[in-house]
């Protein structure tokens, strides 16, 4: 892991979100000594404990700068459709649907961001499905609970202006 994590930490977990180091302990588990982390998922109150050393595997990672949130809401706002159609076009809802979930668990960042990006685009052509609205919900609040901290800002005031 190239990052050190300390007690009061935020870090992304892949596919979950923002999540707050609340100890460290040293645990004996078949006469092994491991450290491991316990997490709590900001937005839902879920409790995980990580193995230090699967922390990177995992894909724990720290939340994001300024400038790369930045990025990401250059992402969000693009509005050309070139790359939408590419991800959108010839597929059936469950391929994308797939494809959807598997960029939010990757936990990137920006692969979050483009799924947003490419519903966005797709909601300006047709209404979202049931399932669409749903998968567009859950890259929000795993994307925005992580710029809102980066980006020192409420999350209802990036909700409502993604261009900033």
């Amino acid at each position: 892991m190239n990052f050190m994590l300390k007690v009061g930490d935020k870090a992304v977990y892949p596919g979950h979100g923002v999540g707050k180091i609340t100890s460290i302990e040293d645990k004996s588990i078949l006469g092994s000594k491991l450290t491991f982390y316990s997490m709590e998922i900001i937005e839902s109150g879920t409790k995980i404990m990580i193995p230090k050393n699967r922390m990177e595997s995992i894909g724990i990672r720290p939340i994001v700068s300024k400038q790369e949130a930045e990025k990401v809401m250059g992402i969000i706002s693009d509005k050309n459709l070139k790359e939408t159609q590419t991800n959108y076009v010839g597929k059936n809802w469950q391929k994308r649907h797939q494809s959807y979930m598997d960029k939010i668990k990757t936990g990137s960042i920006y692969e979050i961001a483009k799924v947003i990006r490419d519903l966005n685009n797709i909601k300006e052509e047709k209404e979202l499905s049931y399932g669409e609205k749903k998968m567009m919900n859950k890259a929000k609040n795993i994307l925005y609970s992580e710029l809102s901290l980066t980006m020192d800002k409420k999350e209802l005031e990036i909700l409502s202006n993604p261009s900033n």
